[in-house]
């Protein structure tokens, strides 16, 4: 596959789409440009990598949250409560549960 090259009229059209035209000075335009090409080549060069041999994925979870519930149903609520308790236990201000901050608005 021959490397991809996206020229400043593309570029242009890009911005326009964008609407950050009016920002689009020769500097920007140069810097867009090459940064565009730059991606699209490693794009390009994704590409070439053979995946044939890798199923598709529908999604990232493998299991449904179902399964993981049945397995260990405690595990969970026992493991958000631990971190709980270690960033209440090391916060510097509290108040019970509650962790005291200073204001934000003045």
């Amino acid at each position: 596959m021959s490397k991809t090259k996206i020229g400043a009229d593309a570029v242009s059209k890009v911005a326009k789409l964008a609407r950050v035209s009016k920002q689009l000075n020769p500097e920007k335009l140069e810097k867009y440009e090459n940064e565009l090409n730059s991606i699209l080549n490693h794009v390009s060069e994704l590409q070439k990598v053979d995946v044939s041999s890798i199923s598709p994925l529908s999604g990232i979870r493998t299991i449904s949250l179902d399964e993981l519930r049945a397995d260990e149903p405690d595990k969970d609520q026992a493991s958000y409560q631990n971190v709980r308790a270690r960033i209440i236990s090391n916060f510097p201000e509290k108040q019970g549960d509650f962790l005291v901050i200073s204001g934000i608005f003045q």
